[in-house]
């Protein structure tokens, strides 16, 4: 769960103290641990059957569609912490089961203000809890019964399951919205196979869109040009296929009058051969004659 500009600038992380020790290594190396890593990671996916959620907030369509003098834009990690509980509420009511959200903490070390973004992540999750905020399609008492709490960890824990689910965050960020298909590895094939589909099998419905990765806000502007695009289309198609139905009809009157054609050749063909017998029979008793 990460803004679209977190996101982008995941490569400069590069620099920190802990990763300096690669730029002193061989890229061969380099892509040896990468490569044996992402594998693991693999493994991980499949030997636990993971479940993926994921919300991408592009903050520059909200502002776009939203901000006005008065500044009524919500902030983009509420959203997404919302879509994703649905989503998460929905799955263990699949389930028949019962979960917990553990949260990486962006506060500083030193802050503990009332309006630190911890304390706002979590007054969020509180009110989603008591009064469904921001939930379009769950009930309350759904997101009460099946979501337990909220536990905060401090980043400089390095708690396993968060800095695994950074891998994820990063790769389906670049699977989905900035990849070229052609140049998936298998972590990210892997991660969209996972991606919640609403209880549905994928060869059936695929929902992974709205039920596993949410991108919001819906470009409405080019989903109104996709339709019409869509519409043309089909008018295009209708009109093809009847082209194509005409040309079907000319050819089979064509192919009728060929044969007809055919035919008519046949019946001047055996009439010739029937003359010529005659002219040879003539000749024949011509030349007799004159003897």
């Amino acid at each position: 769960m990460l803004p679209t500009h977190l996101l982008t600038n995941t490569y400069k992380y590069i620099n920190r103290a802990e990763y300096k020790v690669f730029k002193k290594m061989e890229h061969i190396h380099i892509k040896d641990i990468y490569d044996k890593v992402y594998i693991k990671l693999s493994e991980i996916i499949k030997t636990f059957d993971i479940t993926v959620f994921g919300c991408k907030v592009d903050e520059t369509k909200f502002k776009y569609l939203f901000e006005t003098s008065q500044k009524i834009l919500e902030d983009p990690y509420n959203i997404a912490l919302q879509v994703i509980i649905e989503n998460f509420t929905h799955f263990l009511n699949n389930k028949n089961g019962v979960g917990y959200i553990v949260y990486e903490s962006r506060n500083a070390e030193s802050n503990a203000d009332k309006k630190s973004p911890d304390i706002k992540m979590y007054e969020n999750f509180c009110k989603i809890k008591s009064v469904s905020k921001g939930i379009p399609y769950i009930n309350q008492n759904s997101i009460t019964n099946r979501i337990r709490y909220f536990d905060i960890v401090r980043k400089i824990t390095e708690n396993p399951g968060l800095e695994f689910a950074d891998f994820i965050a990063f790769n389906l960020y670049k699977s989905f919205f900035v990849g070229d298909t052609k140049d998936k590895t298998e972590f990210m094939k892997k991660i969209e196979k996972s991606l919640y589909n609403g209880g549905f099998s994928q060869s059936v419905k695929d929902l992974r869109c709205f039920y596993g990765v949410r991108n919001i806000p819906e470009d409405y502007e080019t989903i109104n040009f996709l339709n019409k695009e869509l519409d043309r289309l089909k008018r295009a198609y209708k009109n093809l296929k009847n082209e194509k139905e005409k040309l079907s009809s000319k050819n089979t009157i064509l192919k009728q009058e060929k044969d007809q054609i055919k035919e008519q050749n046949k019946l001047l063909q055996e009439e010739i051969n029937t003359l010529k017998s005659k002219s040879i029979e003539i000749d024949n008793n011509y030349q007799q004659n004159n003897c």
